[in-house]
């Protein structure tokens, strides 16, 4: 037995031993592609370059931010690598083997207690897991990683059986564990992907075969955290733990583990990188310009880490450096991302100190230098190993003269991992690669140039001035060849002394050479745009562009302040894209180019971060690229340069400002004809970029073509495996394409072709990550997680496989995705244009629908989403790449030219145009098929009238679509596509009820949304021995174990139910004959049929889904288990399209009622898509209706699907055509109109979707014969038309139908055929007629009926005719007495006279032409000789020859009108004509005074004035006329009217006295400006103006009476009545009012005295007012009347003697105040007052009287005030 064991454990370790050698050779390439089993499809050239692969684990990782959701699922191991089965009555197993990640070949098997494994880091395995349960309770398995072993992910198959076998939520993570020894690792902050997985299977579970995949010592090309790679022993690394309770009782745990020994590890470097010798001089120093104040030591960076430079935790980390004790340490060039923060700053230790090295010696500072020691422990770090550690110093001139040496070296690095597991130690390096680093100072001197580098090969023989010519243009991809940006060239510029530049002004000339091959668009401008090094901005002035306008070639010069170091024409001229404009010249100065410095611009940013696009400030770069567009197809070789006036040059000169400038025009170059002789002189010297100019020339070379990229040049690191289980499903799997990076250019995306080798179903979702290079102009664009954005999808239809694609794989399908409906500028951007057009985020953000790169390894990605149900019939295991061809467009007129990395030959013509030569980008995409390890039971879906081809198993995306008012076909399939006989098995599946909810396994999309019904039982061939169970009402229970307890029907024992009985099954069950098996490949197929019943709710149930799967009970050998099968989808889409087949008797094309046009019943409607797949088929009920369900229903957000439809004729025998497509029918014929006829373009939105009708007809015919009634008539071919209800009739085409001719030779017979049976406008049966061109002088008679046909008989016409007399003047009475004459040609035939009725009659007259004349006239009328012709045509008929009108005599009568006075004609005067009592007529006379009445007829008359003319009296004499002559005048007289007067009158009065009347106001009577009268009012105040003439009149008073104010109202009156008198009114006055004012004041002291009274009295004394002298001294009176009055003071004031002086004043005028002046009053001496006790009251009532008279002064002065204002 130990023999044994050793025997197999040697046999292990060297199966292990062989691989971890191929592992070796492995880790020196790029690893292989993280997300993928598979390798990466790797360039030549990419394999080599070790960066690029860094930054594509780093850079694309961290944008990426989703690195779990890259890696494929754990596997399910095949079948014939799984351990040996045991039975269900074994005893328990728990077996675990370390696979390599295919997991096809076993490295080493897991122990108890342990296994020791050797590995190296890196290594990625799947951890087998075989576990066998006896029967028990809480089976579970627990997988412990511990710190330093990772898993690789957390997805598992959830298909797989064993994933199946698991309880629900039977899998908990690390993360979810509640015990923190299960937990993840945290360690200095840092979380770890270890921890224990615990899976819990159900208790039924007897056997489970899984795998685990994992990696040991994460490493630098993970993708993900580079944690624990720096121990060599990982103790029990993995373990697995086997645990259940048995049904005996007690516990049971079985452990497997295994020990890691990792070899490879991580080792430690030191040194200096970069361009260390091109920076030393001749002396192999660096030079450093005496005492400069900035800091040197940039561009010198040390290494001091880890080997493979990745993220590493560390205990500790320290870097010690030697320098000088006098030199200034001034931090670090570029920020360290290990030593900052508190790390930031090292720790210095003088001469003397002791310092413990990494080796643990003792290292004591020398004197005259200081140890510098960057420290940083315990954390994540990455150390500084070819990144940018560069401490930088300063040399003061004091301590470092002129000649002095300064020198930098390192003295130790300490790297040292965290080891939980034993002590850990610093890594070892080589001391002998310790770096140093001397600095020599010198003189300071400048040293401008351009075109060149800093730090110059040749230190013997340096160059100032260079020349480029390396840039080689396309034009860009088909549609961007003239829009496409590209790098033109590049300028470099710096300044090589130790001593800053004079001020310099720079000069930029694009194409000198005029050659207009392409226009320069950007440019990169030559200085500092932020701090460098230590260096200042540069100060820029003077700042000038011209730019060229290549459309009319005319310049315009623009100047700025402070321009952008990335300019572009849009800078000048604002936002948009200005075609056609560029940049021709810049010109602007600078104040210097700093010493030892080469000037920097920024490149793109192309880590795909927020600030994608702009500029790296990270990153400076020592060019200034410009960039341009190309104009035409010119071609310029590459390399060439000089003078050739062909050639695209662009200078950059350098000159001194401000110095006289030598007119420099060569570069200093090694060589030049300087004399023109054909030989070349050396030319080069010391000093020349002093000499005041500095030139530099770049040369862009043109290919002429147009170029197209195709898939990016960046080809690894792809998301591209498609991995199913054969006979199961693959959701969401993600076939990524990388679009061209930066310099590739712009490519517009034209189809995508998918390849299911096999034919399986697959279904797509397209997603689209721009990786911000859209986002400038996007500014709608709402990013999803993990960076897609919304965009519109691709139409997906199948297209023909070709006979090559088929010859490779037989039952190959083609998908394509097309994206030429996508014809929105936006949404073609978002989702078929990529590639970078611009070179700068700026430039997109001016110019919208532009892209900027925004990432090193592409510029978008589109990942195809794939749903792969895999057939188990058709697919075969094993793996097929290039399924995933991307087409782009790529018409152009140029000359084009594909990339020879992005493109291959269209081997397969996918694209259908027959050629296998065309280019199609790049194939990705792996389909994996893995063997089986169960059975396939597959659900699918389709509704009932569809064709087989539209049963659709669920995916995600796909759904089987069906109608709210539908009948479903439901197919389960059920297969075994293993090697192994299943013995037995039981389907399951729900009868979906709305709320129903029989857990995830089974629902996995929740509850039921709506119902279905069963229709009846299996509506397929049930296989032998097979039976099927119902159960009816069952209520969801998710525990499997439960259904057996259902009251279960078999189906043959439902031949009695009943509608209501099929609607209540709710689970359906299927078993297998006992005792048998299903082989391998064996298949068998159940098909039911359930019934949606949601027609009245559309609305509601449209966009709901059912999604459910088949559960079922097999058994593999390793007893039963319960598994879970592929879902089936049900969607409703409640939109539908439908119509009426009918029969259009009338053939009208319009759907009558069905009575009378019947409805055809059985006629067959198929639905077609607009690929024309045929969809659906219907056929029409007994009403002929037919209808299209589960369609999709109008929406705002998507476009509708397009439908077109056919039905068929279903009895060509019965009816003859389809109508004319037009009114109600919607379909147009096919070919002969016959058998079929389509409409196309229909959608559910459509306005006739709903009556989608077919119109069938057929036809009738009728028959006719002639027949001569008399037998000497002459007998002619006579012409029968047929007649359609009366009318002209027309056939079934439209066309009227053309009429018979009826002849001997005919046998006087013929027939109408193709007849429309019913009439269209009645919807009634035609009434068919026929109607002969009857032969002159026969009349025809029709005999006969429509169904045995008409017969039409001649015989010769008779008849009679009649004239009508009547008179023209008494609305056509009838008038007797008229003769008249009936004659053929000069012959009289018969005479008549009209009777009473006017009629006269002539009888019996022939067939043949007349005139009839009358020869006299009734009394009183006018003779009326005009013939009237007429016919006789018609068999006794009457024919009317007209009515003769004749008119009565008639005349005229005249009457005039004149003014009686004057004689003068009067217009208006109305009369009237009377015969008798009554009027005849009416006239008024006109301008001449007369009124004619005319066409008076024949008799005597009287002529009444009726109405004056306005302003007369009436005349009403009546004058006598009389007509007896027609045509005469009759005068009847003149007639004289009297005109119209009357009296005005109006009275006068005094407002002031109650209205008393008022004598001596004069008035005037006014006709316009006319003063026709004027009257004084008497003393009764009446105004009189007589005889008045008719008229209208304005009365107003010219003056009033003395003392009263004139009236100035105008009053209107009018005189219309003859004698009549008119009041005009009453007209009042009121008198003059004044007021008067004087002042009171004392005659000494000037003062106003108040309290002075003063009586105002007329001429006769009388006291008019009484006033007295308010506060202020006025004295007022207002209100006075007209008149003199005299003012009298008639008490003094208190004090004063009294002033009886009279002052005269008189009031004159209205309103007029008049001012009496001053009025003083000398003051009474004064006397003593004796005052008593008892006087006291007296002195109150005085002091009262006082305030009242005061308050009495302030309302008089308050009143008068009012009074003035008013």
């Amino acid at each position: 037995m130990k023999l044994r064991n050793a025997v197999v454990s040697a046999l292990l370790t060297l199966a292990m031993v062989v691989p971890m050698a191929g592992a070796a050779v492995a880790a020196e390439e790029p690893a292989p592609n993280p997300t993928s089993n598979s390798a990466p499809v790797t360039t030549e050239t990419e394999k080599d370059v070790k960066k690029d692969t860094e930054k594509a684990e780093s850079g694309k990782k961290a944008e990426e931010n989703s690195a779990g959701d890259k890696q494929d699922r754990a596997a399910t191991p095949e079948v014939t690598a799984a351990p040996e089965s045991r039975s269900a009555q074994a005893q328990p197993v728990i077996e675990a083997q370390l696979m390599d990640s295919e997991g096809k070949e076993v490295k080493a098997q897991l122990a108890n207690p342990s296994a020791d494994v050797d590995t190296r880091l890196g290594t990625d395995y799947l951890v087998r897991i075989h576990a066998v349960f006896p029967a028990g309770s809480e089976k579970k398995v627990n997988v412990r990683l511990k710190y330093g072993v990772q898993y690789r992910t957390h997805k598992y198959d959830t298909t797989a059986g064993w994933y199946l076998a698991l309880k629900e939520n039977g899998l908990t993570e690390p993360s979810k564990q509640s015990a923190d020894e299960d937990k993840p690792s945290k360690i200095y902050g840092t979380s770890f992907d270890d921890g224990v997985t615990t899976f819990e299977f159900q208790d039924g579970t007897q056997e489970v075969t899984f795998d685990i995949p994992v990696r040991v010592s994460w490493h630098t090309y993970s993708g993900y955290a580079n944690f624990d790679d720096g121990m060599p022993n990982i103790p029990e690394g993995v373990s697995v733990t086997q645990s259940f309770l048995p049904e005996s009782g007690g516990t049971v745990d079985n452990k497997v583990a295994a020990n890691f020994h990792v070899s490879g590890l991580r080792g430690a470097v030191v040194g200096i990188t970069g361009k260390l010798a091109q920076m030393q001089n001749k002396r192999g120093h660096i030079s450093v310009p005496v005492d400069t104040p900035k800091a040197v030591g940039h561009d010198v960076i040390f290494n001091a880490g880890l080997n493979d430079n990745s993220y590493a935790l560390l205990d500790d980390y320290f870097v010690a450096l030697l320098a000088p004790a006098k030199a200034e340490y001034m931090g670090l060039g570029n920020p360290s991302p290990v030593f900052a923060d508190d790390a930031a700053t090292p720790k210095v230790l003088g001469a003397g100190k002791h310092f413990t090295m990494s080796t643990g010696a003792d290292y004591v500072v020398p004197e005259g230098s200081k140890l510098y020691v960057w420290q940083r422990s315990k954390a994540y770090m990455v150390t500084e190993n070819e990144r940018s550690f560069n401490p930088i110093w300063r040399f003061p001139k004091s301590d470092f003269p002129v000649g002095s040496i300064a020198e930098i070296k390192e003295i130790d690095l300490g790297v040292k991992f965290y080891n939980p597991y034993e002590q850990p130690k610093y890594l070892a390096y080589n001391a002998n690669q310790l770096g140093k680093m001397s600095y020599e100072i010198v003189k300071p001197y400048e040293d401008v140039y351009a075109n060149d580098v800093l730090y110059p090969q040749d230190k013997n023989n340096p160059v100032w001035e260079g020349y480029i010519a390396d840039n080689n243009v396309y034009m860009g991809a088909p549609g961007f060849e003239h829009t496409q940006e590209s790098t033109f060239g590049y300028f470099t510029i710096g300044n090589r002394g130790t001593a800053n530049s004079r001020a310099k002004t720079i000069i930029i000339d694009y194409d000198m050479n005029n050659t207009h091959v392409g226009g320069v668009t950007a440019q990169t401008l030559p200085f500092l745009s932020r701090p460098y090094r230590g260096e200042k901005v540069t100060k820029v002035t003077d700042f000038k562009v011209v730019l060229w306008d290549s459309k009319t070639n005319k310049t315009t010069e623009h100047t700025m302040e402070n321009p952008p170091q990335r300019f572009r024409v849009q800078t000048v001229l604002g936002k948009g894209n200005h075609e056609g404009i560029f940049l021709k010249h810049i010109e602007y100065k600078v104040d210097t180019i700093p010493a030892k410095t080469a000037w920097v611009s920024y490149p793109t940013n192309l880590r795909a971060d927020g600030d994608a696009g702009k500029e790296d400030f990270s990153s400076p770069s020592e060019s200034f690229p410009y960039y341009g567009v190309v104009l035409n197809n010119t071609k310029i070789e590459k390399g060439r340069w000089g003078d050739d006036p062909s050639l695209f040059k662009t200078r950059i000169r350098i000159e001194n400002t401000g110095a006289e400038e030598p007119n420099w025009h060569y570069r200093n170059q090694a060589v030049w004809d300087t004399n023109g002789d054909g030989i070349e002189e050396p030319y080069q010297y010391e000093g020349r970029s002093a000499d005041h100019v500095t030139l530099g020339d770049t040369f862009t070379a043109f290919t002429g073509k147009s170029f197209i990229q195709g898939h990016g040049s960046t080809t690894g690191w792809h998301n591209q495996d498609i991995e199913v289980l054969k006979g199961k499903q693959k959701r969401d799997a993600e076939v990524e394409y990388y679009m061209p990076k930066d310099g590739e250019g712009i490519e517009s995306l034209k189809a995508v072709y998918m390849v299911s080798p096999y034919g399986s179903d697959m279904s797509f979702t397209m997603k689209y990550r721009p990786v911000f290079s859209k986002y400038a102009w996007d500014t709608d664009v709402q990013e999803q997680p993990g960076g897609y954005v919304d965009g519109e999808q691709p139409d997906v239809y199948e297209v023909p496989a070709s006979d090559a694609l088929k010859a490779q794989y037989p039952n190959a399908k083609v998908y394509k995705l097309d994206f030429s409906k996508i014809t929105d500028k936006e949404q073609k951007y978002r989702t078929r244009i990529w590639g970078p057009s611009v070179a700068w985020r700026e430039a997109s953000e001016q110019m919208p629908y532009s892209i900027y790169p925004t990432f090193w390894a592409y510029t978008g990605e589109i990942y195809l989403h794939v749903n792969y149900t895999s057939d188990p019939k058709k697919d075969k295991v094993g793996t097929v790449d290039q399924l995933m061809w991307y087409e782009f467009d790529t018409d152009t007129k140029e000359d084009l030219e594909y990339s020879s990395n992005g493109f291959v030959a269209d081997k397969w013509d996918l694209n259908g145009n027959g050629s296998t030569e065309d280019k199609l980008g790049l194939p990705y995409g792996v389909l994996d098929i893995k063997a089986p390890t169960d059975v396939s039971a597959q659900s699918a879906a389709k509704m009932a009238t569809q064709p087989e081809t539209r049963y659709v198993t669920y995916d995600g995306v796909k759904k089987a679509v069906i109608g709210a008012e539908s009948n479903v076909d439901y197919r389960l399939v059920a297969t075994n596509p293993t090697t192994e006989n299943v013995k037995g098995i039981q389907l399951y599946w729900p009868v979906p009820k709305k709320g129903a909810d029989w857990g995830e396994r089974l629902q996995p999309d929740g509850a039921f949304k709506f119902n279905m019904y069963l229709t009846g039982g299996i509506k397929s061939q049930l296989p032998e021995g097979y039976k099927v169970y119902y159960a009816k009402d069952a209520q969801p229970v998710q525990n499997e174990l439960k259904w057996a307890n259902f009251n279960w029907t078999e189906e043959k024992d439902t031949k009695d139910w009943k509608r209501a009985d099929w609607d209540a099954v709710t689970m359906v069950k299927i078993i297998s004959p006992e005792g048998s098996v299903l082989a391998p490949e064996e298949q068998q197929s159940f098909i039911f049929n359930m019934a949606v019943r949601d027609g009245e709710n559309r609305e509601e149930v449209n966009g709901l889904l059912n999604v459910y799967k088949s559960a079922y009970l097999r058994d593999l050998g390793s007893g039963k288990t319960w598994a879970y099968g592929e879902a089936v989808g049900i969607v409703i889409n409640s939109g539908h399209i439908g119509g009426t087949v009918w029969f259009d008797k009338d053939n009208d094309s319009k759907l009558d009622a069905a009575d009378a046009e019947p409805r055809i019943a059985g006629a067959k409607v198929e639905l077609y898509d607009a690929r024309g797949e045929l969809v659906d088929t219907a056929v029409t009920d007994k009403n002929g209706a037919y209808t299209f369900e589960g369609l999709q229903i109008p929406a705002d957000h998507a476009a509708l699907p397009q439908y077109s439809l056919k039905v068929y004729n279903p009895d060509t025998a019965k009816y003859s055509r389809f109508v004319a497509a037009k009114n109600d029918m919607r379909f147009t014929a096919d070919n002969e109109g016959n058998e079929t006829a389509s409409v196309a373009d229909v959608n559910t939105g459509s306005k006739f979707a709903s009556a989608l009708n077919v119109g069938l007809t057929s036809s009738t015919s009728v028959k006719v014969k002639k027949n001569w009634a008399d037998k000497n008539a002459q007998k002619k071919p006579i012409t029968v038309k047929l007649l359609a209800d009366g009318e002209g009739a027309k056939d079934l085409d439209g066309k009227a139908v053309p009429a018979v001719t009826l002849s001997e030779d005919g046998a006087w017979a013929g027939e109408f055929n193709n007849l429309v049976i019913n009439n269209a406008q009645t919807d009634k049966p035609v009434k068919y007629t026929v109607e002969e061109q009857t032969p002159s002088g026969f009349v025809s008679a029709v005999t006969g009926s429509q169904k045995d046909g008409y017969t039409v008989t001649n015989t010769i016409i008779r008849g009679n005719i009649v004239v009508h007399k009547v008179s023209a003047d008494k609305d056509d009475a009838p008038l007797a007495g008229a003769k008249f004459e009936l004659r053929s040609g000069d012959s009289v035939i018969a005479s008549a006279v009209t009777g009473k009725d006017g009629k006269a009659t002539f009888k019996d007259v022939e067939f043949g032409s007349y005139t009839v004349v009358e020869t006299a006239a009734p009394e009183g009328y006018v003779l009326n000789a005009k013939p009237l012709d007429v016919s006789v045509k018609e068999n006794g008929k009457t024919v009317d020859a007209g009515t003769v009108s004749n008119k009565l005599i008639r005349g005229t009568v005249k009457i005039a009108k004149q003014d009686a006075d004057s004689k003068k004609p009067l217009a208006g005067a109305k009369f009237e004509l009377r015969s008798g009592d009554k009027v005849v007529d009416e006239a008024i006379t006109d301008e001449d005074g007369v009124a004619t009445f005319e066409k008076v007829a024949f008799g005597s008359y009287t002529v009444v004035e009726t109405a004056a003319p306005e302003g007369y009296v009436l005349n009403d004499e009546a004058h006598e006329a009389v007509i007896a002559t027609d045509g005469e005048t009759v005068d009847a007289g003149v007639v004289l009217n009297q005109k119209i007067r009357g009296t005005v009158v109006l009275h006068k009065v005094d407002v002031d006295k109650d209205n008393a009347p008022l004598a001596g106001a004069k008035f005037a009577l006014k006709q316009g400006d006319e003063v026709v009268a004027e009257a004084t009012s008497d003393a009764d105040g009446l105004v009189r103006f007589d005889d008045v003439v008719y008229g209208s009149y304005v009365v107003t008073e010219t003056e009033a009476p003395e003392g009263y104010v004139l009236n100035t109202a105008a009053i209107e009156v009018a005189v219309k009545e003859n004698g009549k008198t008119v009041d005009a009114g009453v007209v009042e006055n009121s008198m003059i009012r004044g007021s008067i004012i004087a002042l009171k004041k004392d005659a000494k002291s000037g003062k106003v005295l108040a309290g002075a009274q003063f009586e105002i009295r007329d001429t006769q004394g009388n006291v008019v007012r009484t006033v007295v002298s308010n506060d202020k001294g006025e004295v007022v009176a207002s209100d006075v009347m007209y008149g003199e009055y005299i003012l009298v003071e008639t008490k003094a004031p208190q004090g004063y003697k009294l002033d009886d002086t009279p002052h005269k004043f008189e009031i004159r005028k209205n309103l007029e105040e008049v001012d009496l002046g001053e009025i003083k009053n000398d003051p009474i001496p004064s006397k003593v007052l004796a005052i008593t006790g008892s006087s006291v009251a007296g002195m109150a009532v005085i002091a009262v009287l006082a305030v009242v008279t005061a308050g009495g002064l302030v309302m008089v002065r308050g009143s008068r005030a009012k009074q003035r204002k008013h």
